[in-house]
């Protein structure tokens, strides 16, 4: 098998050299071992989103409640499987616990009547009960509750999603040039709703003699969409990270690198999806499929 993955990418090093000559990464043990932990390493990360067992908007007032399978939501109704309740007031976050029930912070101090404090980014601390968890985010200027369960049967159902073969014509030296100040844009997400990112800058880089272009979130962060989308990748696109340059000035994007946001394998996420301008009128082939491991 190995000879086979070092005789398709000893091809692909050719072609790449025909149509990519400003590639100046070498394919070699070192590289396919780098990207091998990084996949590794991203599926471990990935059990904090698989833990996720419920995504609720926020009214005025709302119960935790339990469902017939022990499964912990929200609703607009007290029931006898209640647990606690939230209220909001001009976007003040109240937590109640109900008298008898063991509801605790991080600290493990036991919480009866709590007001939530938001954050810069809209979140508030996290609450504990048995194996659940939950806190309050913030979407588009909404309130929402997002849970935890830490013996979710999706952890242990999830199977590693496939990737291409590495791909060297992928791989490109491209330009980078920072915005004179942050641009706040318009994306879709996964909630159906309009929500706001970050963008720092531009990179730019040539394809087979053409040059594309993609705007580039905080931290080197990439939205990408490509005509593999909904084939073969993820119908709503795919994530990616640069190392961010100093000031404007030469950067690597690998495409090879490229990986399905949480969306892709959970339904109580908010993942903002590409902008226009992100989604690539060409096929990117590398990176993460939508197929799962066997």
């Amino acid at each position: 098998m190995k000879k086979y993955i070092f005789f398709t990418i000893a091809l692909c090093m050719i072609n790449c050299s025909k149509n990519n000559s400003k590639n100046k990464i070498e394919i070699n043990n070192y590289y396919i071992q780098k990207i091998e932990n990084e996949r590794k390493e991203r599926d471990e990360r990935r059990v904090k989103y698989l833990k996720i067992s419920g995504l609720f908007k926020l009214n005025k007032t709302n119960y935790l409640n339990f469902d017939q399978n022990d499964k912990l939501y929200v609703s607009n109704s007290k029931l006898n499987t209640t647990i606690g309740k939230i209220e909001i007031e001009k976007k003040e976050v109240k937590f109640i616990s109900k008298s008898e029930e063991k509801i605790t912070n991080k600290k493990n101090n036991i919480i009866k009547l709590k007001k939530l404090e938001l954050n810069k980014i809209g979140d508030s601390e996290m609450l504990f009960y048995k194996n659940f968890s939950w806190r309050i985010i913030t979407r588009s200027n909404e309130l929402y509750i997002r849970i935890w369960d830490e013996d979710n049967p999706a952890v242990k159902e999830f199977q590693s999603f496939e990737n291409y073969e590495i791909n060297p014509n992928l791989i490109f030296n491209a330009n980078f040039k920072y915005y004179k100040s942050s641009q706040f844009k318009t994306v879709d997400s996964k909630l159906g709703i309009k929500d706001i990112t970050n963008f720092i800058g531009e990179i730019e880089f040539e394809y087979l003699g053409k040059n594309y272009f993609l705007e580039v979130g905080e931290n080197g962060w990439i939205m990408v969409g490509d005509y593999t989308n909904g084939d073969t990748t993820y119908g709503s696109g795919r994530y990616l990270y640069i190392d961010l340059p100093e000031k404007d000035g030469k950067c690597l994007i690998d495409f090879n690198y490229l990986y399905n946001p949480p969306c892709s394998y959970s339904d109580y996420t908010t993942c903002l999806f590409p902008s226009l301008k992100n989604r690539l009128p060409i096929k990117i082939e590398a990176g993460e499929l939508f197929k799962f491991k066997n």
